[in-house]
């Protein structure tokens, strides 16, 4: 949690990493009990596998393919998860 981006974009659910790193207190129980079971049964929620693709501007001719790059926006929660692991 302590090294994600804060300014990170969040996907459907709204949440980014600085929300997790303002209340990873409180959120530390319910995140682990999360992780547990998905470790437990070697799976995640299909909504955490969702993600949306954002064409990022670069430069030049916005009229040009070539000046825009694709990212990939997915849902913090996995993102984390995924780090740990």
């Amino acid at each position: 949690v302590h090294r994600a981006q804060a300014r990170s974009s969040p996907d459907i659910d709204g949440i980014g990493h600085d929300i997790y790193k303002t209340f990873l207190p409180e959120l530390l129980p319910a995140l682990h009990a999360a992780f547990a079971v998905c470790w437990k049964h070697g799976k995640v929620p299909a909504l955490w596998k969702v993600g949306t693709v954002q064409l990022i501007y670069k430069k030049g001719d916005p009229e040009s393919p070539g000046n825009w790059r694709p990212i990939c926006l997915q849902a913090c929660i996995y993102k984390l998860y995924s780090d740990i692991l």
